[in-house]
């Protein structure tokens, strides 16, 4: 059952008299459509927001220990966190998938459909990343292993952030 799904299951005896009114049904049904778009964003967002709190305990511990390859390994976890706080916030922050009535670009069911089926992926991908990012502090000890396990997550989110670029595009109707 997808999110807007069970929004509408839990709708009160107030929403259901509305949703009755000749008109007034289409507009309520976006109004859902778009907060369980926001709920769903909000909780891919929150997955890579959860990546972040390993890594920056790996850098600090690298920090504390000192030394010229633990400076150099901490910056680029600093670096890792920053582009996934970038996807996250970017997440977050999308545009609805949703199309107002006055709105220049329509979003149809099919758009709908396929951008549910991305952010179900998006989620998994997005738990998968937090999972590797759990395993970090374990190569805290090994300064060649983490540098490379840094880099194959920088890559992740790299290509992360081109993907979303694909649910943006449905929602605008610029293509995919």
């Amino acid at each position: 059952m997808s999110v807007f799904d069970k929004n509408q299951s839990q709708r009160n005896a107030f929403e259901r008299l509305l949703a009755k009114i000749p008109g007034f049904r289409g507009y309520l049904n976006k109004e859902w459509r778009r907060e369980s778009d926001k709920i769903e964003r909000d909780a891919i967002a929150k997955a890579f927001d959860n990546s972040r709190e390993p890594l920056r305990r790996t850098g600090r511990k690298l920090a504390d220990t000192g030394g010229f390859d633990g400076m150099k390994v901490t910056a680029r976890i600093n670096d890792l966190e920053n582009l996934i706080e970038k996807i996250a916030d970017r997440i977050r922050f999308a545009d609805y998938g949703y199309s107002g009535f006055f709105d220049a670009v329509k979003v149809g069911e099919q758009e709908l459909d396929r951008m549910y089926q991305f952010d179900l992926a998006l989620y998994e991908k997005a738990e998968e990343l937090e999972k590797r990012c759990r395993e970090v502090p374990v190569l805290a000890s090994d300064p060649e292993g983490l540098d490379a396990e840094i880099e194959l997550l920088s890559q992740l989110v790299r290509q992360l952030d081109r993907d979303y670029d694909l649910r943006e595009k449905i929602v605008t109707g610029t293509g995919a």
